[in-house]
């Protein structure tokens, strides 16, 4: 009934509906409304009952969708194959800024495909997978790597995935570097 409501909304861009259990059924529903017409521009999913089929209904959303800057899915069940379609999804988002996946039961695969969309994206600035212990040191590895090549992320949270403490500081220690960087430019940057 909600979506129905939504249809035609142009003023509502921040959607709030964590810990609503709207599951699979409700996720089919609201992707309807996150087409490319969608100003809608701050999702909080997190705690819904969210599984696979549910994430791939949204994906087909993401595909179009260009005002979400903030997407919160932490605590559902998406899985391994639902992170991955949505992280597959958002490879051609320019708007995303923040992505928060953790806590969704999720393995490598879809910590190659955060890994690909953290390698192309240029509008990530946060990512949180955390306590999806499925990725383990290679899905962890996989993410350091990326975050690497990646000059927009600032923040990372891949801690309680089952990936190797050096892989986590490693990753910590580049984040920290990036912002002195940052910082020392804005310094330098300011007129005298």
């Amino acid at each position: 009934m909600l979506a129905s409501g939504l249809v035609e909304n142009v003023s509502i861009t921040h959607l709030n509906l964590a810990h609503n259990k709207i599951a699979d059924r409700g996720m089919r529903a609201l992707a309807k409304l996150l087409d490319a017409r969608s100003v809608i521009s701050m999702l909080e999913l997190q705690d819904n009952h969210v599984h696979t089929e549910g994430a791939k209904s949204l994906a087909r959303a993401l595909k179009s969708n260009c005002s979400l800057i903030s997407i919160n899915l932490r605590l559902n069940r998406t899985g391994d194959d639902g992170l991955k379609v949505i992280a597959d999804a958002l490879r051609g988002s320019r708007s995303i800024q923040r992505l928060n996946v953790s806590s969704n039961s999720a393995g490598v695969n879809a910590a190659a495909a955060l890994a690909a969309l953290v390698r192309v994206s240029e509008s990530l600035t946060e990512l949180d997978a955390s306590v999806n212990t499925e990725f383990g040191s290679e899905g962890v590895e996989t993410v350091r790597r990326a975050v690497e090549q990646n000059t927009s992320l600032q923040r990372v949270d891949v801690r309680q995935c089952g990936g190797h403490v050096d892989d986590e500081l490693a990753l910590a220690e580049n984040l920290r570097a990036r912002q002195e960087r940052r910082a020392r430019t804005k310094t330098l940057q300011r007129p005298a």
